[in-house]
Order: C-alpha cells, then structure tokens, then sequence
C-alpha cells in the first residue's frame, strides 16, 4: 500500500556473482587518434562456433568507446601471435581497417 515518507529496507538478498576471465583489450588514445592495440578472447571462449560474433562484438565496442572519447582514426596492427594471419587480416578488412602507406603491419580505420 503506498504512503509518504522515506522507505524502509525489510532484506538482502544476495545473488553470487562469478567474474571469471575471458580475454583483454588494450584502448589508448589522445585528440582524435586511437590505438586498438589488442582485443581478442582466450580460454573457452576462443574455441566457441561463434568466436567472430564475439569478436565483433567486442572490436565494436571498443570502437564505440573510442569513438565517444572523440577518436576520429583508430590504428592497430594487422597481425596478432595468437591468432592467424589470414583470419585476422580478412576481419580486419571486414571491420573496414585499410592499410596504412609505408607501414608495412599498420592498419587503421576512419570513424564518423
């Protein structure tokens, strides 16, 4: 039944909370340029069916982040040691990073 005045807490109920590791992503940034340096999923989630949703997820995101911090070019490399070339190169392409000039491992990627 509603009435005036300040509430009153009656319980606690608490939910466990399980925070396991699944991967890392590195953001730096100044002005309008960022680095993606990583961003890659390890363990259990590496090895699921839907590994390049996920990766898209999170590239998105930190794309949005990165974005809303003003970044108007995001660099990142066109290689990683933990995953292969050809893969990573083609989702890098597909996320609409472009080869840099003269920068042999240097991708980058233009955001409005």
């Amino acid at each position: 039944m509603p009435h005036s005045g300040p509430g009153k807490v009656t319980g606690v109920h608490s939910i466990p909370v399980i925070l396991k590791d699944c991967g890392c992503a590195q953001l730096w940034w100044g002005g309008e340029v960022g680095v993606l340096w990583e961003a890659f999923f390890e363990g259990e989630i590496k090895g699921r069916i839907g590994h390049e949703v996920l990766m898209n997820q999170l590239w998105g995101c930190c794309e949005d982040f990165l974005k809303s911090q003003g970044v108007k070019k995001i660099y990142t490399y066109n290689r990683d040691l933990e995953i292969p070339n050809e893969w990573y190169q083609a989702f890098l392409q597909r996320r609409g990073y472009k080869s840099v000039e003269g920068r042999k491992v240097t991708v980058v990627k233009e955001i409005e």
